[in-house]
């Protein structure tokens, strides 16, 4: 039945590739902070999802859709890459959130996520990139900020319009209901439980990452 199912979603996805026509990406963008919430909830889903990007925002896919993701991450060109551009996402969110205290707890769960990945991966060159992110984050645990921060991050001009843009649409309340959606999932005693306080996280997620393309959209206009 197993074997049946992923049959059928195989063809289904090969028919949704050969009707579809999404376009390539070029240089993803991704938020700093909505990157470390993504990976604090990667901890709290099963072993083996694995990431994916799509329009500078991260999806999750469960290992029961993995022959789908095969396909819909070839067609939209994601691979290797989709690991290689959180390298200066997790740079640029030591720089800013380093020495904010609120944002401690997201770390360690990031940090878990990280690690659950890197089993998913095995002895992959993939794995030994989710290592290198796990040192980005843990350089901000350890106070070795020498090991975090990025040598190469110069605070471009373009970095401080996008830092001043995320500021704006990052409140303390976003943060302090995303901490508490995590208490509650702490306590969960069922998947249900879980799967609504994700869905409540990712509410705030969505909402912010569409402002902050909005504003980005208006900053490129007017450059």
């Amino acid at each position: 039945m197993v074997y049946n199912i992923s049959i059928q979603s195989y063809h289904m996805a090969t028919y949704l590739y050969g009707k579809l026509n999404i376009p390539s990406k070029e240089n993803p963008r991704l938020d700093p902070l909505s990157t470390l919430v993504k990976l604090a909830i990667l901890s709290k889903k099963p072993e083996g999802t694995k990431l994916s990007l799509e329009s500078n925002y991260i999806n999750f896919t469960e290992p029961s859709h993995w022959i789908v993701q095969g396909i819909i991450r070839t067609y939209q060109r994601d691979s290797y890459n989709d690991l290689r551009d959180l390298t200066k996402t997790l740079h640029k969110a030591v720089d800013w959130y380093s020495n904010d205290p609120t944002i401690e707890t997201i770390i360690k769960l990031a940090i878990q996520g990280l690690e659950m990945l890197k089993k998913t991966y095995g002895k992959t060159g993939k794995a030994d990139a989710v290592q290198s992110y796990i040192d980005i984050l843990n350089g901000i645990k350890k106070e070795d900020l020498s090991l975090a921060k990025d040598p190469n991050s110069e605070g471009t001009l373009d970095d401080i319009k996008l830092h001043q843009i995320l500021k704006e649409v990052w409140d303390k309340n976003d943060i302090s209901i995303i901490l508490g959606f995590f208490e509650r999932i702490e306590k969960a005693s069922s998947d249900e439980e879980i799967n609504d306080s994700i869905k409540g996280i990712e509410v705030i997620l969505k909402s912010n990452h569409k402002k902050i393309e909005q504003q980005v959209r208006i900053l490129s206009s007017i450059q």
